[in-house]
């Protein structure tokens, strides 16, 4: 739990919350089950991690090849994608399932490891 407090400051906590919600939002508009639920954790995992990339601290250099860092995201979505399948056994899963955009902390240590 501390873990978690150290990497949710004021601001990022704030963006977290603000991109879950605008992800429950964008799966509210389209039609419910799986699509409404994958929309909603693909829009609020992009946005926070667009936070965390433009907020952060430090330039933005990636400083691996491109195939490198499009393979390393892809494994993140999937891995994100997955816990989708957690909606059988949660429930209220669309609200959720906005959290998973926390996972963005991980990718974006596993991506700039270097800076």
């Amino acid at each position: 739990m501390e873990l978690l407090m150290l990497l949710l400051r004021g601001k990022d906590l704030a963006a977290l919350i603000c991109a879950g919600g605008l992800g429950y939002l964008a799966g509210r508009l389209v039609p419910s089950g799986w699509p409404s639920i994958y929309i909603s954790i693909l829009f609020s995992y992009h946005l926070f991690l667009a936070w965390l990339l433009l907020a952060g601290e430090h330039k933005v250099v990636v400083p691996l090849p491109f195939l490198y860092s499009l393979g390393t995201h892809l494994a993140c979505l999937a891995i994100v994608l997955s816990l989708g399948l957690a909606r059988w056994f949660i429930p209220h899963f669309d609200v959720v399932c906005c959290g998973f955009a926390g996972l963005a902390f991980f990718e974006r240590a596993w991506l700039f490891r270097n800076i």
